[in-house]
């Protein structure tokens, strides 16, 4: 719901330039930043997006090969992102 007020506040401000509505405008925008987390990147730090990242392929990896296929690791992006959509789709069915 804060978006669509937000974005008619803005309409609103567009259309007749008042003053007034910068405040609860920017008191959105303060609110939804605040809601977003920043990626964390230190070294060590157990919530590291780079690490998460690593941990994510390894278990994609291994489901991989737990489906037969061999050596996902040396798999092209296309190849890989084909796989894993294949299965999905297959899991679905």
């Amino acid at each position: 719901m804060q978006l669509k007020d937000k974005v008619l506040l803005q309409l609103e401000y567009l259309k007749t330039a008042k003053q007034d509505l910068i405040p609860q405008i920017n008191s959105i925008s303060d609110y939804q930043i605040s809601l977003m987390k920043p990626n964390v990147f230190a070294e060590g730090h157990p919530e590291n997006c780079i690490r998460k990242m690593d941990l994510a392929f390894e278990e994609l990896c291994t489901n991989l090969e737990e489906f037969g296929v061999h050596n996902p690791k040396q798999l092209t992006v296309f190849e890989f992102y084909s796989k894993i959509a294949y299965f999905k789709s297959k899991k679905k069915k």
